[in-house]
């Protein structure tokens, strides 16, 4: 996946050389394929001069356009972009194409990008590198899912299929579908799952779909007290998560 980083400058002549030199240094030891483009904001000194005559900054990744600043502004996604816009090619990835092994987590119906970017973090942060959209609503690649996930969703094998076709694919590999519904009369306390396990979390409106619910292993619930009957899904997640981390084969 190649990735883009833009950068604007506005007279920056006595600091542009060695800040592009350490956003080029960043970008190799990162990334295979990168690019950066530097914007010139309309500068009235020397700045993009400079960068014209260091030999250091004479590279093929390194690109530079003249763009006023209202125009930068339009075509970010954020108010205050911070000064930096970052373009990603979307990776698409069929799961009929890979034998996945290890935890999976499934993200049922999952409607607000950032609780589906809060999970794709805490999954990683639990070495749960598998993520599948059941039925997604909200796209992977949502600002607000990127955002949330703080970049880990760049690490992570991340699929969107429809719920019929993960459940005969996790079949198939002999995975433990395991179902997470507050209704449930089994707890997750010490529950000890197989090592190549699915765990499925549904949206915080509906939860999990009835078609996970006929298909699953086990359908277990998180206890809580005072009356707490539901909880946010990324934090149900999170959870759960924990829950088969610390009792994992």
């Amino acid at each position: 996946m190649k990735v883009s980083v833009v950068s604007p400058f506005y007279n920056e002549e006595n600091i542009i050389v060695s800040s592009t030199k350490r956003m080029m240094n960043n970008l190799t030891h990162q990334f295979s394929d990168w690019e950066l483009i530097l914007v010139n904001d309309g500068s009235q000194d020397n700045s993009l001069q400079k960068i014209l005559d260091s030999e250091d900054l004479k590279n093929k990744n390194l690109r530079i356009v003249d763009l006023t600043s209202k125009a930068f502004k339009a075509i970010s996604y954020r108010d205050r972009p911070d000064g930096m816009i970052s373009l990603f090619k979307v990776k698409t990835q069929n799961i009929d194409s890979k034998d996945l092994s290890g935890p999976i987590l499934i993200a049922d119906s999952i409607e607000k990008p950032g609780n589906l970017g809060t999970m794709i973090r805490t999954a990683r942060s639990f070495d749960i590198t598998n993520i599948i959209s059941s039925d997604g609503v909200t796209d992977f690649f949502n600002p607000n899912v990127i955002r949330s996930s703080i970049g880990h969703i760049f690490n992570i094998n991340i699929f969107s299929e429809k719920s019929k076709k993960i459940i005969s694919y996790l079949q198939r590999l002999n995975y433990e579908i395991i179902s997470l519904d507050p209704d449930s009369a089994n707890s997750i306390k010490s529950y000890k799952p197989k090592k190549n396990y699915a765990l499925v979390i549904g949206s915080e409106q509906y939860g999990i779909s009835e078609i996970w619910k006929d298909n699953a292993s086990q359908i277990l619930k998180i206890d809580t007290e005072n009356k707490v009957d539901s909880l946010n899904a990324s934090g149900a997640a999170a959870i759960a998560m924990w829950e088969f981390y610390k009792n994992y084969e």
